[in-house]
């Protein structure tokens, strides 16, 4: 048996090693002199992100590989702190910029590239004001701003993320065999109460197109959603804290555990933290626990980020010989993100943001 399936995955792999098609990307960005340039994107046989470097030449670059269907990447010139996300795929796409202008990286190749650019200028006129209006309502509320103003501001970025989902939508029905259309689709409709819409618009796109990675990712998440619902048990996990010691989620049982996937790196998730600290500090000694899950690669950035933000309760990061990622279990594609478990082990909240962790607490604890 054990022969017959390591044919049989010996199989695919010649199979679909037999569909790559070389990719080239030929970059040339005007006083980017001998900078280096990053490449990132998901490979064909990978579920994590892959990165190439190399040295660019008075500006210019190549890149060249092999790929068996369109994936989302981004190129990236740290140095000028310039980046552009698009579409690897078969061909060559062509790269072009200043740094004098670091937002203006332009990109032009095949049929993906050019969706994806088409639909990047349907939503860049919006893009900036839901990217600040989001720094006020996912983080912590200013000083300045009473609670009408900020009612009127998260109803005006609702509306914001509403024309992005629309946008999405048009594209996916005009464009459905496409891999940029999949890719849309688990990007805006992979989290949250949108799941079940995700999962509906992915079965829209041709068979072709749900063979995508991004349409795989996307069903499986919405198989993992049904076992995380309100109600449903904890599933058990386990991380290594900083010292690469095991945390385990059985450790916090006959306790209230906030589950917290967050990172270092994400700026929205460092907003809430001050949240935590307070609810945590509030109410830890009434049997309230918190277990931050990070996605770091970086584990001196993970810990940099600990002590800058006081983040005194357990705290572990992904260790990939230890199973299947908490993010995969739990369904977590967009972070922050957070589980409440009750004493029972049984989920009670999803996606408590700012002072909705207070007020839930609150709430169970005045009734206790």
């Amino acid at each position: 048996m054990k022969y017959l399936s390591s044919c049989l995955l010996l199989l695919v792999v010649q199979v679909l090693t037999a569909q790559q098609k070389p990719f080239t990307i030929v970059g040339n960005i005007a006083g980017a002199g001998n900078s280096k340039v990053y490449f990132t994107y998901v490979r064909d046989f990978e579920t994590g992100k892959h990165t190439d470097s190399l040295f660019a030449d008075n500006g210019r670059f190549v890149l060249s590989g092999n790929i068996t269907s369109p994936t989302h990447g981004t190129i990236r010139v740290d140095e000028f702190e310039m980046s552009v996300d698009f579409f690897f795929e078969a061909g060559t796409t062509h790269v072009a910029g200043d740094v004098a202008f670091p937002d203006m990286l332009m990109t032009a190749g095949g049929e993906s590239t050019a969706l994806y650019n088409q639909f990047l200028n349907t939503v860049k006129p919006f893009m900036y004001e839901r990217d600040s209006l989001g720094a006020m309502v996912l983080g912590k509320r200013p000083d300045w701003m009473d609670s009408v103003t900020f009612n009127n501001v998260r109803n005006r970025f609702n509306e914001l993320a509403k024309i992005d989902g629309n946008v999405v939508m048009q594209t996916a029905n005009t464009y459905n065999n496409s891999h940029v259309s999949a890719f849309l689709i688990y990007r805006y409709f992979s989290h949250g109460g949108n799941i079940s819409k995700g999962d509906s618009l992915m079965k829209l796109l041709t068979v072709e197109a749900q063979q995508s990675k991004y349409a795989r990712l996307l069903f499986e998440k919405a198989s993992a959603i049904k076992n995380i619902e309100i109600g449903s048990p904890i599933i058990h996990f386990s991380v290594s804290d900083t010292a690469g010691r095991e945390i385990s989620t059985k450790s916090f049982g006959g306790k209230y555990l906030l589950i917290d996937f967050w990172a270092s790196w994400c700026g929205p998730c460092r907003a809430q933290n001050p949240f935590i600290a307070e609810a945590w500090e509030q109410y830890r000694n009434y049997g309230f626990e918190v277990l931050g899950v990070s996605s770091d690669t970086d584990k001196q950035k993970w810990m940099n980020a600990l002590r800058d933000d006081k983040m005194a309760w357990h705290n572990g990061i992904v260790d990939k010989n230890r199973g299947h990622s908490p993010f995969r279990l739990y369904g977590v594609t967009l972070i922050p993100s957070n589980f409440l478990i009750d004493p029972q082990g049984k989920i009670i909240a999803k996606d408590l943001r700012s002072g909705e962790l207070d007020a839930k607490l609150k709430g169970i604890f005045a009734e206790e």
